[in-house]
């Protein structure tokens, strides 16, 4: 075989490298010609991105992509504030701060959700607020 093409699934589940130039399929009788395997991973659908795994607490779902990272739906992550995890209109708060009960698998469990009209009442009220 030639370098351009890719060896057969046997041989690349035994490590062998899969190529990324054009490859044939088939035998040679049947020459198919197929574009190369994408560098960007298309068995994750679109609307998904992939993320660290310390950022997203899901175990043993996802075996086609490398432990260290879990999906999370595209809405949660092209989002233009430092915690791409959470929409625009909640902001982190910690736990001991915010007494709000349910889940959110997406976030460390010592945070939750507030939504940003709350988180401006300190200073809207501020100088209603007792001092320590």
């Amino acid at each position: 075989m030639s370098s351009d093409m890719a060896w057969s699934v046997e041989d690349s589940t035994a490590g062998d490298k899969i190529w990324r130039e054009t490859w044939i399929v088939g035998p040679p009788a049947t020459t198919l010609w197929c574009p190369a395997p994408d560098t960007l991973n298309r068995l994750i659908p679109y609307r998904f991105h992939l993320i660290l795994r310390k950022y997203h607490l899901i175990h043993n779902r996802n075996h086609l992509i490398s432990d260290r990272f879990h999906l999370i739906l595209r809405k949660y992550y092209l989002i233009s504030s430092r915690n791409r995890l959470i929409p625009n209109m909640f902001h982190l708060i910690l736990r001991k701060h915010h007494m709000i009960h349910g889940s959110n698998r997406m976030i460390p469990y010592r945070y939750q959700l507030i939504p940003r009209k709350y988180r401006l009442i300190k200073v809207k009220y501020q100088d209603m607020i007792p001092q320590r």
